[in-house]
């Protein structure tokens, strides 16, 4: 590669690079804040999707980053623990609906599954109040 052309790829780069850092912590934690926001909102369908796009949120700034974290944390141990309650609910359904019978060792297991759930729910609003206060860190920061 000619000099010439390395110099120029290299200030581009280091262009993009300063423009990029010139906006992103506050876009970086708008857009965190909206992710965390849309997953709390979603419906069973969406949920784990929801959660990804938390997980799989691109930050490249440490305290948006470390929130991040926080938060996909919570809603990852969050959206198990409402998805055993989902099954555990349509089983019921189905007990109900006479398809499952109470005898039947998955009929058996519900309420162990409900324990788990309901602990995985404590877990996650544990983690959910460090999330929520690192994005408010990030509000009083950045906005």
């Amino acid at each position: 590669m000619p000099r010439s052309t390395a110099v120029v790829l290299t200030l581009c780069v280091l262009a993009f690079a300063a423009a990029h850092c010139g906006r992103s912590a506050k876009a970086e934690a708008v857009a965190l804040a909206t992710a965390v926001d849309q997953c709390r909102r979603a419906g069973a369908a969406s949920r784990a999707h929801d959660v990804k796009t938390v997980e799989d949120f691109a930050c490249t700034v440490e305290d948006v980053c470390a929130a991040k974290q926080s938060c996909g944390d919570a809603l990852a141990v969050t959206a198990e623990a409402l998805a055993i309650k989902d099954r555990v609910a349509q089983r019921l359904d189905d007990i109900e609906a006479k398809r499952l019978a109470l005898d039947d060792l998955e009929a058996e297991a519900l309420p162990g599954q409900l324990d788990v759930a309901t602990r995985l729910l404590g877990e996650g609003r544990a983690k959910m109040g460090i999330c929520d206060a690192r994005l408010a860190e990030l509000t009083a920061k950045y906005h």
